[in-house]
């Protein structure tokens, strides 16, 4: 059953759930089942079951906004639509799967495909019909396969949009819609990407996505994965069961970005531990303080120096563990120090007030070198 849309406008739109995700022109989609569904071409929300909407309005000009409980895309990329009203072209994926589409839609979407339709032939091939078997629609040959084309569609078309549920599929897709040099779209799907949960890219699955970068060319997440991969150890040991999938070309390159990584560290924390820095942890006066040449207590001290050696100990975990020992080996000597003082909250507003920004910024300048080298 063909899902029935229905196109409002409105200027303004109040609601409980995040009204700043509301756009002023929305798609209301009847489902079968008594379910709705509040579209945009840029997202889906899926509704709930009609009994617990409330009462719509009495004026039928008013716009029902449906509340929200569902994800906001699908999960699904093995059965696909390829029908969409209105088409005149058909796009074929390299496993002959057609996708009778409005040209509009991509020609904006796309200057190459804009380019790649305009030199295709009006002369349609045999098959690619419409119900009007005397008005066939003329034929644009895609090299990628029908799932990646279906997903990359509904990124285009105000309908829900389908994320590929394996990272190799997600790669491959980001890498078609920068091929095709779509950079709304492209920002379209990173968007979707990043409200996956657990996050796309994390310690677990940061070399494999920057191994999957490497390939597709995909210069963005390529520096997300390897600054992620910063969390993690870069000794021979902890990269053994990794060599075997990532090239020793793309293994050089990461190391190099960690080498860059702790070359800027040394210099950028040397000057901020001499800071006189006027918070309730960098100055205390806490038993025999390392001079450099402002005090500063030797457990604070020592960690600050450890991340540029070991950029995978910055972690406030970690930061808190150093001030826990340093306690713990003052206590087992029944000595008092300042540090013992120190609330949860001096040490959250140091590490995001004053460590994270030095860190933060040497990452981002040897970010920026990358991006123009």
């Amino acid at each position: 059953m063909r899902q029935q849309i229905r196109l409002i406008s409105f200027r303004d739109i109040v609601s409980r759930d995040r009204p700043r995700l509301f756009p002023s022109r929305l798609f209301i989609i009847d489902f079968p089942g008594s379910l709705k569904a509040v579209i945009s071409p840029g997202w889906v929300r899926t509704a709930l079951p009609l009994s617990t909407m409330p009462l719509p309005p009495t004026d039928p000009g008013i716009p029902v906004l449906i509340p929200v409980g569902c994800p906001f895309f699908t999960d699904t990329d093995e059965t696909f639509d390829s029908d969409y009203p209105d088409a005149d072209i058909v796009l074929r994926s390299n496993d002959s799967h057609d996708f009778r589409v409005p040209k509009l839609y991509i020609v904006n979407s796309s200057k190459v495909l804009r380019e790649l339709i305009g030199s295709t032939s009006n002369v349609p091939e045999t098959g690619a019909t419409t119900n009007d078997e005397e008005n066939p629609l003329p034929i644009v040959k895609l090299p990628e396969n029908g799932s990646i084309v279906n997903s990359l569609l509904t990124f285009i078309f105000p309908v829900p949009l389908v994320l590929p549920s394996t990272p190799e599929k997600i790669m491959e897709l980001l890498a078609i819609a920068q091929k095709y040099e779509m950079e709304l779209i492209l920002a379209h799907i990173r968007d979707a990407i990043s409200l996956q949960h657990p996050p796309f890219i994390r310690p677990e699955t940061a070399h494999y996505v920057y191994f999957l970068a490497q390939k597709h060319g995909l210069q963005q997440e390529m520096l997300r994965a390897a600054r992620e991969t910063l969390r993690l150890s870069m000794t021979i040991e902890d990269l053994e069961n990794k060599v075997y999938f990532i090239p020793g070309t793309y293994i050089l390159e990461l190391w190099k970005y960690h080498e860059n990584i702790r070359t800027l560290l040394v210099s950028s924390l040397l000057e901020f531990r001499t800071l006189d820095s006027p918070n309730a942890v960098h100055g205390l006066q806490c038993g025999t303080p390392r001079y450099t040449p402002n005090p500063i207590p030797r457990w604070l001290d020592d960690y600050i120096e450890s991340l540029a050696q070991d950029p995978h100990l910055f972690d406030i975990i970690e930061f808190k563990d150093a001030l826990a020992c340093h306690i713990k080996e003052r206590a087992e000597n029944s000595i008092t120090c300042p540090c013992m003082g120190i609330s949860s909250q001096d040490m959250q507003a140091y590490w995001e007030g004053d460590l994270s920004p030095v860190v933060d910024e040497t990452i981002e300048k040897v970010r920026r070198t990358k991006e123009t080298s």
